[in-house]
């Protein structure tokens, strides 16, 4: 994530501002500027990747919000825009999936969900949710193999339960096989994922200390998820605590060494803090991983552009 005031020169960067500020309809425009001006410069598509990436993270933040309020024609057409740009996230044929269940459409449900699980087969979400789906469509066999799958793929599970289900399939009562394997796989509320979830509600609505409060009590219960870490140094920024907001960075990174987001947001962090040798160090990092980031190559040229 790349956040307010920082390398405002760079279009990408406004449009990344406006995303994680909750400004999709802007944050959309704006993208969609971004693709047309590369292709009237025939770029190639190294350049256009990283752009409809983030387009696609716009659509499926614009259709979670209409999820929420249950308009859920509304977030269909924004999932499916998202997946109309070819980047093949699980995540957007995951949620077609879901809002296809939400309004009975059943085969559409199961298509999506097929999509998903071919691009991760270890989408446990995904298989949760057409372990429903056939069982709406009476097809129980077929429920019971998706948890099958599950408790092959090791998914922690009650495993007296599993194994009964298991053999109650087997033994021909299928739906009776499914009702216990459900009760095994039933998903429970994730207390860590509400915490960076309140944070990032917190941060958007630049409560910075609450946000900041919540992502503290989610790192306690969860010290090894890079995203909180990431989020933590940014909330840090907002508040100005910059010392804090690097070690948080810093934390993401020794985490996840290829996780890039810190990463620019600590080359950032270091612009604001005029210290310009060690935000070109961190771009040149990032680059020598990943050499087409657009935002990194920006953020060079930036300050290139500073020093004259």
């Amino acid at each position: 994530m790349i956040f307010n005031g920082w390398f405002v020169k760079s279009r990408l960067k406004k449009a990344l501002d406006m995303l994680n500020c909750g400004m999709y309809a802007q944050a959309e425009s704006e993208l969609r500027g971004i693709l047309l001006t590369l292709t009237v410069q025939k770029k190639d598509d190294q350049k256009r990747i990283p752009v409809l990436f983030y387009l696609a993270e716009c659509y499926m933040a614009m259709g979670d919000e209409k999820f929420e309020n249950k308009d859920f024609r509304g977030a269909l057409n924004d999932f499916e825009k998202g997946a109309a740009l070819g980047v093949d996230f699980p995540d957007i044929y995951f949620r077609i999936g879901r809002v296809c269940l939400e309004m009975s459409e059943w085969d559409q449900a199961e298509e999506a969900l097929d999509k998903a699980l071919s691009l991760n087969p270890r989408y446990v979400k995904a298989h949760l949710l057409m372990s429903k789906v056939y069982a709406l469509k009476e097809r129980y066999d077929l429920s019971v193999k998706e948890y099958r799958i599950l408790g092959e793929q090791g998914v922690p599970c009650n495993q007296e339960l599993y194994l009964k289900g298991v053999q109650y399939a087997g033994n021909g009562e299928i739906q009776k096989g499914y009702e216990i394997l459900k009760s095994c796989f039933e998903e429970k509320p994730d207390p860590v994922q509400a915490l960076y979830l309140k944070g990032l509600r917190c941060y958007q609505n630049k409560n910075y200390a609450g946000a900041v409060l919540a992502l503290k009590k989610a790192q306690e219960n969860q010290p090894g998820y890079p995203d909180i870490f990431n989020l933590l140094g940014v909330a840090c920024c907002g508040q100005k605590s910059y010392a804090e907001a690097e070690g948080a960075f810093q934390k993401a990174i020794k985490l996840n060494s290829r996780y890039m987001e810190p990463r620019l947001n600590l080359a950032f962090l270091y612009e604001i803090l005029q210290d310009m040798e060690k935000a070109e160090g961190v771009f040149q990092d990032i680059l020598s991983m990943d050499p087409g980031n657009v935002i990194a190559l920006e953020g060079l040229e930036g300050l290139k552009n500073k020093k004259g």
